[in-house]
């Protein structure tokens, strides 16, 4: 396997990780919403958990950032 698969896998590892552990942290608090009666809030609990998932890629992508390029990546400037 050569460096750059490695680097690859390692990468999705990361961002498996993060996904795992923030989504498990936002259900914990808001988990009621994904399945909740009302489709509105169930969207908003999938479009949160859009959201974390793009904030664990950008954590595992932008591993050697700074924190401050991180934080600007993640509000998207």
């Amino acid at each position: 396997m050569s460096k750059k698969q490695r680097a690859a896998e390692s990468t999705i590892e990361n961002r498996v990780y993060l996904f795992r552990e923030l989504a498990a942290a936002f259900i914990a608090r808001e988990g009621a919403l994904l399945t909740s009666p009302k489709e509105a809030d169930r969207e908003r609990a999938r479009h949160g958990l859009a959201e974390i998932a793009r904030v664990a890629c950008l954590v595992a992508d932008l591993e050697h950032a700074t924190p401050d390029e991180l934080a600007k990546a993640i509000v998207g400037e």
